[in-house]
């Protein structure tokens, strides 16, 4: 077995945006819509600039009905790149993108192999005449099931690797015994495992979700002459997301809040990240200002604000959403008193002695009737955090209104 280096990635999703504030300053806006073209760029870069063997996609790149024209003649454009450098692709397409659907009017360069969408397809990769690798795909099309069993090659030239957009066991995998499995269709990028053989998830180039922290990468894939497999992830996000926290008890007016932002917006520029950031802020205020902080109003001078703040910054720093923390501490005593104040304790003192009522019957309730009430204890317990927070924001929005009349 000789040196092998290629490259694998997935989900480009150049149809999608990023998730951003409903009506974004211009600057903004724009960096949703780019940076999934910008995020896929990076991938082709750093095949050239690695020099690898080949490119292996593994579905979800574009839809190209929702994309428009821009995404395939994107990706030809990328792949005509790829050819000058004398760089192949391997392509398992996913449901929609595969060449059944690809756009006539867009050829797709020499360089490009897509497997077919009815059987799975062995090709030799060659170097200088010479095959060094096998790669085996299958692409996906509406309602197929793939199973891993039909990836087995009755004889190939090693090493072997798979490529497909589809879930996938890490037993299953294993028992094929293929080197190394190109997986698609996780924006989070996940290694089922790696050794001698390895399976992996690549993930998205640029995440689109707070919840997205492992994506905007892609993976460099390198394996030696003794059939060790060693994975590289290279950076390729055009823009991260982060989740900040402020929290003080000394956030008693708006213009402390403000003084507080700027800091946090400061403290985030020290970390001299390499892309722009679009950052939600989890913010708990000192009581009796949440009320006010979240007011649709204040809301939106607060945006501005920070976009004002952020934007001028190099990269830049964008505010995304403002959420609410918990709502711990106790409301000013003028709001208390208000009837719709005292009717939202009045609720939530009974859910509490609910609670404990349910504990007393669970220790004095028959064996047979236990498990029912330690059901229905678990229910009233564990209400949806979300579900209790958001009727909370409802409430003090409603305080908010009748405190000024």
């Amino acid at each position: 077995m000789d040196w092998l280096t290629f490259l694998h990635s997935s989900d480009f999703l150049l149809d999608q945006p990023l998730l951003g504030p409903p009506d974004p300053p211009p600057e903004l806006a724009q960096l949703l819509r780019q940076a999934p073209y910008q995020a896929a760029t990076a991938v082709f870069d750093h095949a050239i600039e690695h020099q690898v063997d080949f490119v292996v996609l593994a579905g979800g790149l574009v839809d190209w009905l929702w994309s428009g024209p821009r995404g395939p003649l994107f990706l030809a454009e990328q792949f005509r790149q790829l050819e000058e450098s004398g760089i192949g692709v391997y392509w398992a397409a996913s449901d929609g993108e595969g060449p059944k659907h690809w756009p006539r009017s867009v050829p797709l360069p020499g360089n490009v192999h897509v497997f077919p969408d009815d059987q799975v397809q062995a090709l030799a990769h060659r170097r200088h005449e010479k095959t060094v690798a096998t790669v085996v795909g299958l692409s996906r099309r509406g309602g197929q099931k793939l199973r891993a069993e039909a990836f087995r090659l009755a004889e190939a030239a090693e090493p072997v690797v798979a490529v497909l957009h589809a879930s996938a066991q890490a037993h299953a995998l294993q028992q094929i015994g293929h080197h190394y499995w190109a997986l698609g269709s996780q924006v989070q990028a996940c290694t089922l495992y790696c050794g001698q053989q390895a399976a992996r998830f690549c993930g998205s180039p640029q995440p689109r979700h707070f919840q997205h922290q492992e994506a905007g990468t892609c993976t460099l894939v390198h394996m030696t002459p003794a059939g060790d497999v060693a994975c590289q992830e290279l950076p390729t996000a055009a823009a991260l997301y982060r989740q900040c926290v402020l929290q003080s008890d000394s956030l008693r007016d708006l213009q402390a809040l403000e003084t507080a932002f700027l800091e946090a917006v400061q403290a985030l520029e020290e970390e001299r990240l390499h892309v722009p950031v679009l950052v939600r802020w989890v913010v708990s205020t000192a009581p009796g200002e949440t009320h006010r902080l979240w007011h649709p109003e204040e809301q939106r001078r607060l945006l501005k604000l920070l976009w004002d703040w952020g934007g001028r910054l190099d990269p830049p720093i964008w505010t995304v959403e403002l959420v609410p923390g918990e709502f711990g501490a106790p409301l000013e005593e003028p709001l208390e008193e208000l009837p719709l104040a005292q009717q939202l304790r009045r609720q939530l003192a009974a859910a509490d002695q609910e609670s404990a009522l349910l504990q007393e019957l669970l220790q004095l309730a028959p064996e047979q009737h236990a498990p029912s009430l330690e059901q229905l204890l678990h229910s009233v317990s564990h209400a949806p955090r979300q579900v209790r927070q958001d009727a909370q924001l409802l409430a003090l929005d409603l305080l908010s209104k009748e405190w000024r009349q």
